[in-house]
């Protein structure tokens, strides 16, 4: 695998103020590793990557472009969305999109700027742009979050076999200012969410021992009261329904836009 850079002639990458979890440079390299990790996972061995790096008007603009399974046309909209890795609806041809790339989003919106994703479709690569303010322009602080109140801040026990997806969910809630617990299973959850005393159970439907509406069934039984999120591939009345039935509050559908999730933890119990 051979990537070719090119030059960067821009200025130092303006941070904004007042975020839960302060912007830095390694934040910045660490949403670029994640764009390249990607492209290196969806393309073939022998193949190139193209990193390209400018300045353009106020901003820097960093391109990563590989030449592997490209993305189809109906699933570029989802690239950037959470659990969306898995689902065969929702893939490169194989091996889900890249968990990482919802990390990113959030990483590079945190700086005040954007990412987007173009493909020509299968086997025609990708083309992912990430956008960021230079110093001297610095953003306009009402445009970024400011910290959650202390009262605002919650405990969520996330349940997802899907490690990488759990792990991501995990790492985007930390960053907003909450406390998070990871199980990959249903009786892990079980097991760990006395001593954990969550806020918030967020809960795949989809487990491989217990299903969700097993674990949620059992941990209200056990005395759980607490805020219950299910995550599922399905999203007809009947499913939504049944999530209700079974002690669910919230039922949303993968993939799951990050504003989704942020709504849905602020539901009343």
């Amino acid at each position: 695998m051979r990537i070719v850079a090119g030059k960067f002639r821009g200025a130092r990458i303006e941070a904004p103020k007042g975020l839960a979890t302060r912007p830095t440079p390694d934040r910045v390299r660490q949403a670029l590793f994640n764009v390249l990790e990607n492209a290196v996972k969806f393309s073939p061995a022998g193949s190139r990557i193209r990193l390209k790096t400018y300045a353009s008007e106020k901003n820097a603009v960093i391109e990563v472009q590989d030449f592997g399974r490209g993305i189809r046309a109906e699933v570029l909209p989802h690239v950037f969305d959470l659990f969306a890795q898995g689902h065969s609806t929702l893939d490169r041809r194989s091996g889900g999109l890249g968990i990482g790339l919802s990390v990113c989003k959030r990483l590079v919106e945190m700086h005040g700027g954007t990412i987007t994703a173009h493909s020509e479709g299968e086997g025609k690569g990708a083309n992912f742009k990430i956008t960021l303010p230079l110093a001297q322009t610095p953003p306009v602080d009402s445009a970024y979050p400011a910290p959650l109140p202390m009262n605002d801040r919650k405990r969520v026990l996330i349940v997802d076999d899907n490690e990488d997806a759990a792990e991501s969910v995990a790492m985007l809630l930390e960053m907003g200012g909450h406390q998070t617990k990871v199980a990959y299973h249903g009786q892990k959850a079980i097991e760990v969410w006395q001593s954990f005393a969550p806020d918030v159970a967020l809960l795949d439907i989809g487990l491989p021992d217990l299903s969700g509406f097993e674990v949620i069934a059992r941990l209200r039984a056990d005395g759980f009261r607490g805020l219950a999120i299910a995550l599922s591939g399905y999203g007809q009345p009947e499913d939504r329904k049944r999530a209700m039935e079974s002690g669910f509050n919230v039922h949303l559908v993968k993939p799951v836009e990050w504003s989704a999730l942020e709504l849905a933890l602020t539901a009343k119990t």
